[in-house]
C-alpha cells in the first residue's frame, strides 16, 4: 500500500513528529510511505533533523507553506506531479490547519484520468488530519469561515 503524506512544514511541534513517526513506521513489505514537506518560514525552528534521525527523507517543495498565497497554485502543481511520480495509488494523507493545495492535488490526481470517463477514477483515498485550532481565532474571521 502506497501512502503519500503531505505537511506544510516540519517546524517544531507535534505535527512534525507525528508525520515523521507515521512515515517511519509505515515502511515495510505491506506499506510504503513518502513524506512531502514545505519550507520553514524565517523565525520558526526547523525539525528536519528529527526526520533525519528517524531515517525519513522528505521531498521538499519550496512553494508549500502554511500561509495561503498565490504560491499555493505552484505548490498544488508540484504536489500533483510528485503524486504521479510516486504512483501514490492508495492513500493521500494531508496534515495541517488548511488544505493549501494538499488534498486538492490528490483530488485532481484521483479524477484526472481516462478511467474517469468510464466511471473508474484512480482508487486513491484522501484523508486530511487537521492539527491546531483552524476553526477559531487562528486565521481571522474571513479565512476561518472559508475553512
Amino acid at each position: 500500500m502506497k501512502i503519500f503524506r503531505i505537511i506544510a512544514r516540519l517546524n517544531v511541534g507535534g505535527p512534525a513528529r507525528h508525520v515523521v513517526w507515521l512515515t517511519k513506521e509505515l515502511q515495510d513489505s505491506e506499506f510504503q510511505s513518502v513524506l512531502v514537506a514545505g519550507t520553514i518560514p524565517e523565525g520558526e525552528a526547523d525539525m528536519s533533523y528529527f526526520a533525519a534521525e528517524h531515517g525519513v527523507e522528505p521531498v521538499y517543495i519550496a512553494e508549500l507553506s502554511r500561509e495561503l498565497s498565490a504560491n499555493d497554485i505552484f505548490a498544488l502543481a508540484k504536489i500533483y506531479r510528485q503524486i504521479k511520480l510516486e504512483k501514490a495509488r492508495h492513500y493521500s494523507h494531508a496534515h495541517g490547519k488548511s488544505g493549501n493545495g494538499r488534498s486538492q492535488a490528490a483530488f485532481i490526481y484521483r479524477w484526472l484520468t481516462w478511467g474517469t470517463l468510464i466511471g473508474k477514477p484512480r482508487p486513491v483515498r484522501i484523508v486530511h488530519t487537521f492539527h491546531g485550532h483552524v476553526f477559531h481565532s487562528y486565521y481571522g474571521k474571513f479565512k476561518t469561515r472559508a475553512f
